[in-house]
């Protein structure tokens, strides 16, 4: 089993992600999550024609950052908590421009789906 945010986590989500085919406009969404076993972690999601893809180290300049702890971080992981609550309730915070997130908010439910597909298989 893979251990969240490691790198054989970030292995499994590479996997379901080759194979997404998304039509939308690109749009990079950083994660930074702070306080996780290992130190802070950063990956992007990135929403395009090409697909939805999740990599490890930024390529490229994020449009929207999205910063939270570790442990919410994991809650949204495992289905226990929707990132739309948690943004609500200030658990997460949000950075960068929100131009464009609403035309490709399709393919980031998707993404949330990437994870979906790994969850039996992490631990926490």
């Amino acid at each position: 089993m893979a251990r969240f945010l490691s790198d054989e986590w970030f292995a499994e989500l590479e996997r379901p992600a080759a194979g997404t085919a998304t039509g939308g406009a690109q749009l990079i969404v950083e994660q930074v999550v702070t306080g996780a076993p290992e130190g802070d972690v950063r990956y992007q999601v990135v929403t395009g024609p090409q697909g939805t893809t999740v990599r490890r180290s930024g390529e490229g300049r994020p449009d929207v950052v999205l910063t939270t702890d570790y442990p919410t971080a994991a809650a949204i992981a495992q289905g226990r908590l929707s990132a739309a609550a948690a943004v609500g309730d200030g658990r997460v915070r949000v950075g960068g421009s929100l131009r464009g997130v609403a035309a490709v908010a399709d393919d980031l439910a998707a993404a949330d789906l990437l994870t979906a597909d790994v969850r039996g298989r992490t631990t926490y």
